[in-house]
C-alpha cells in the first residue's frame, strides 16, 4: 500500500509536468518531479511512523 501511495503521487507529478510542457508560460522541470517524489517518500514515511506508534 505504502509504495502505490509513492508511485501514484509521483505519476500525478509526471503528469503535471507533461502537462506544463504545453502551456506556454510554464516549463517542465525534472527538479518537480524529484520533488514530489521525495515529497510522497517523506510524507509514506512519516505517516507510518505516526501510525505504528498509535497501534501500540
Amino acid at each position: 500500500m505504502m509504495f502505490l501511495s509513492m508511485a501514484s503521487a509521483t505519476l500525478y507529478g509526471i503528469s503535471g509536468e507533461i502537462h506544463q510542457h504545453f502551456v506556454p508560460t510554464r516549463t517542465a522541470d525534472m527538479w518537480d518531479v524529484l520533488a514530489d517524489m521525495l515529497g510522497s517518500i517523506f510524507s509514506v514515511f512519516i505517516i507510518h511512523q505516526v501510525l505504528s506508534r498509535r497501534i501500540q
